[in-house]
């Protein structure tokens, strides 16, 4: 089958309307390769960067994928949908905010959060059933609750109608979640009427392509460089015996930081593992044999 012993990166910009899934689904087509993932799901309705794994390279979504992401995010006021976004079904309707809301109290506030609710939509599994299938039953079980870290918050435009901020958050963070909360805070409801992931670390949806550009004659000539995805990750470029060692399962010396992280390369750049290295040891965690 073309490309299916390729692996590498493609950087997509997800359309609105279609799921993370869709994308994949739409790569397998595109490019004849089955093992497809990506670092962290988009909504049907959120666009933005998905950074997709082919081949291999898949077992190096975990790793991305626990990087921080940020997101530009229009926010409505007034009423608030079961799904938190604006393909949900109206649940309650308030008063709007005040025109003289302090931002600045909610940004202190806002950076000082450490956990919040999971949305009921959501993937995540109560009593082996995701959550959403609850939802759409019309049944209420308890959420829990998520440690989020965030990392930065600014305001770009606020009306009692609507507010466009802009955040960096920990891994896990529903910005559906973050919506209901700040409307709470200015003493109204609301819910995520866009959404848009603009970063997974220092990867910037600039570099994203749109879904509708790539075909089965330049998707190879789109492949994103590894090198620079994994720029802030501690690396080893290794010599062709000791990459040979390592995928033979032994450990090699080599002086440096305990990490548990270390992503091994060959001259040319290509990731052919991650290891750890511990007391100037290093021990394969992951080996890639392209």
């Amino acid at each position: 089958m073309p490309g299916s012993e390729i692996a590498g990166f493609l950087l997509i910009d997800k359309p609105e309307g279609i799921t993370s899934f869709d994308v994949i689904s739409r790569l397998r087509r595109i490019t004849g390769i089955k093992r497809i993932g990506h670092t962290g799901t988009l909504d049907p309705f959120a666009t933005g960067l998905l950074i997709c794994c082919l081949g291999v390279y898949t077992r190096l979504a975990q790793y991305l994928e626990a990087s921080v992401k940020s997101y530009e995010a229009c926010l409505s006021f007034g009423t608030a949908t079961d799904s938190a976004d604006k393909t949900g079904i109206l649940i309650k309707q308030t008063e709007l905010p005040s025109p003289d809301a302090d931002l600045a109290a909610l940004t202190r506030k806002a950076l000082d959060l450490s956990s919040l609710p999971v949305p009921a939509y959501s993937a995540i599994k109560i009593d082996g059933k995701r959550a959403y299938k609850y939802a759409r039953e019309g049944a209420a079980p308890e959420m829990p609750w998520r440690e989020v870290k965030i990392s930065s918050f600014e305001v770009l435009s606020y009306t009692p109608r609507s507010m466009i901020y802009r955040c960096t958050v920990s891994k896990g963070t529903y910005i559906r979640a973050l919506s209901e909360w700040i409307a709470e805070e200015l003493n109204s409801s609301g819910h995520s009427s866009e959404l848009r992931r603009i970063s997974i670390g220092k990867t910037s949806v600039e570099s994203a392509i749109p879904l509708e550009d790539l075909n089965p004659h330049n998707w190879q000539d789109r492949l994103y460089n590894p090198a620079l995805l994994f720029s802030d990750f501690p690396s080893l470029q290794a010599s062709a015996s000791e990459i040979l060692d390592l995928h033979n399962g032994k450990q090699i010396l080599n002086p440096g930081a305990d990490t548990d992280q270390l992503i091994i390369t060959n001259e040319e750049g290509a990731i052919l593992g991650v290891a750890e290295r511990k007391a100037g040891s290093i021990r394969p965690m992951a080996n890639f044999k392209l």
